[in-house]
């Protein structure tokens, strides 16, 4: 999770950072729930890649 906040961080301020963090911790409770790549990425904004390091912590 890490690496996807330090990507997330380049170039964006604290503001975007804060949303940033909002969605991966709604995109956590997604996976734990079982909801698929592609929807999780739809409703958060994040990349397949992402999710992808999020389903690996």
């Amino acid at each position: 999770m890490q690496q996807v906040i330090l990507h997330r961080m380049q170039g964006h301020g604290l503001m975007l950072l804060t949303e940033s963090l909002k969605k991966m911790k709604v995109a956590l409770s997604m996976i734990q729930k079982g909801l698929d790549n592609e929807t999780i990425a739809e409703l958060t904004e994040l990349t397949q890649g992402e999710i992808e390091q999020l389903r690996r912590q």
